[in-house]
């Protein structure tokens, strides 16, 4: 896994935390089934909302951050349990490599 993979893992296990604590308000980050009182598919795949910013420091903080992994995390991971979705999640972003053959 490189840097980028380690962290995005990092960021999923945080929000997920967030998700299952119920503190996504204090991060300023909310569910689109929060925002929403009809039922979209962003809604149905348990998506974040991903808010608008402007600068490059805005687009490195959590509440930018955090929903941009969660919602590029497939749907049969968000729901599973901690050590399974870190399993899971950790096998996702490996799949991504390939191995050469000699």
């Amino acid at each position: 896994m490189n840097r980028c993979d380690i962290y995005n893992l990092k960021v999923a296990l945080a929000l997920r935390q967030m998700i299952k604590e119920d503190s996504l308000a204090a991060n300023q980050i909310s569910l689109i089934s929060s925002a929403h009182h009809h039922f979209t598919c962003s809604a149905r795949n348990n998506n974040c909302i991903v808010p608008l910013v402007r600068t490059n420091i805005g687009k490195s903080a959590i509440k930018f951050q955090g929903p941009l992994v969660w919602n590029s995390i497939p749907l049969t991971l968000k729901d599973l349990p901690l050590p399974l979705f870190k399993k899971k999640l950790r096998s996702h972003y490996l799949d991504n490599y390939s191995i050469l053959e000699k």
